[in-house]
């Protein structure tokens, strides 16, 4: 895997996508309940219900993006905490957010599933954030963790033998047996 395109602390090494030693990019329970040694936390939950659009997975725009998430009350200087039901729609935001620039992004580790195994309080309702009135950039800071079919293809044809193309949808999506995305 080329390592322009990977998040900060990740590495490559005998064909295998790991963390370093140094990474932060998952943080458990716990850690998230001390607070990160004193950083205030901006926590987002990813679990989803029947009011969201059916398109709520597809990335908006430059445009609107940036504008979209400084409007959440995030800023490239936010500490951001993502979980979910699962790992997949938490992965995909963090992923968002790292694109766009927030220099600080984390995963809970197992999710809400985890935050409730170890006893912490949850808080029913939505929590509104004060807009922040500018992102801290005017285009993402990482471009090149968007990569296009033009890319995957190159991929594909072995022009870049460094990278690892990983597939994340189960086996029966990939087998085509499903397909939960049904306004693809």
């Amino acid at each position: 895997m080329s390592s322009e395109i990977l998040p900060p602390g990740f590495s490559v090494a005998g064909g295998a996508f790991e963390a370093a030693p140094e990474a932060r990019l998952v943080v458990d329970a716990e850690t998230v309940s001390a607070g990160l040694a004193g950083t205030e936390l901006t926590l987002v939950d990813c679990r989803s219900d029947d009011t969201l659009p059916k398109n709520y997975w597809n990335i908006c725009p430059d445009q609107y993006l940036l504008p979209g998430i400084a409007y959440m009350g995030v800023t490239t200087d936010t500490t951001v905490v993502v979980y979910g039901a699962d790992v997949t729609a938490a992965a995909r935001l963090a992923w968002v957010l790292m694109y766009a620039g927030v220099e600080d992004v984390r995963l809970l580790n197992g999710g809400f599933k985890a935050w409730q195994e170890a006893d912490y309080a949850g808080q029913a309702g939505a929590v509104m954030r004060t807009p922040a009135s500018w992102f801290g950039r005017d285009e993402p800071l990482h471009p090149e963790y968007l990569v296009g079919s033009d890319y995957i293809r190159e991929v594909v044809a072995g022009l870049h033998p460094n990278v690892v193309i990983a597939d994340i949808r189960t086996r029966d999506e990939y087998l085509g047996c499903t397909a939960p995305y049904d306004y693809i």
